[in-house]
């Protein structure tokens, strides 16, 4: 099996994308830029199941994808989509006793499991995760191919720090563009007031 046929990840990633597409461009323009993708990317997206594994390559397209039709060449509304995706996953992959639990967290419990969560969704990569009082960022690393997983990270983790309870102050991507979907140790981290 070659490293890219290893690298996977679970179709609700998939499918939560789908659902941003839905609802940021609504359906029939959805459905035009699915009609546009690859026809093993089109198959999974048809039935994906939320708990099976899909090659790593199908997550990165859907991404291209996103932003390809989205934002364009611009980076920085790029950047936005895909952080505001990543807060939309969040979302999907939550439920109510996950938003409770998480108000009763606090960041630093929580991101101690960033990296079990990562090894549950993900076969391979690896994330580590620095916490300060009002603060966080984490690395991302052994992800090549998997274009845009920061930003879309950093939203996820948005939405969780919002769930819990956190005003957040700022979000930075470092080591990312729209040249470099992602590169070796990209990270992101997010303050949040005291």
């Amino acid at each position: 099996m070659s490293e890219s046929s290893s690298m996977q990840g679970r179709g609700y990633v998939l499918a939560a994308t789908v659902s941003f597409l839905n609802e940021t461009v609504g359906p029939a323009n959805s459905q035009q830029i699915i009609n546009g993708l690859s026809s093993d990317l089109r198959r999974v997206v048809q039935n994906v199941q939320p708990a099976e594994f899909y090659p790593i390559t199908l997550f990165a397209e859907l991404n291209r994808a996103l932003v390809q039709h989205l934002a364009g060449d611009d980076e920085e509304k790029a950047r936005q989509v895909l952080i505001q995706c990543g807060r939309h996953m969040g979302r999907e992959a939550s439920n109510t006793f996950l938003r409770l639990l998480m108000k009763m967290l606090t960041p630093k419990l929580i991101v101690k499991k960033l990296p079990d969560f990562w090894r549950r969704d993900f076969t391979f990569g690896r994330i580590e995760v620095q916490t300060s009082e009002r603060g966080l960022q984490c690395f991302l690393f052994d992800m090549p191919g998997y274009d845009h997983c920061c930003p879309l990270s950093a939203g996820w983790q948005e939405f969780n720090l919002e769930a819990m309870g956190k005003t957040l102050e700022k979000t930075a991507i470092h080591k990312w563009s729209l040249a470099e979907p992602y590169q070796q140790g990209t990270s992101f981290e997010i303050h949040w007031k005291a």
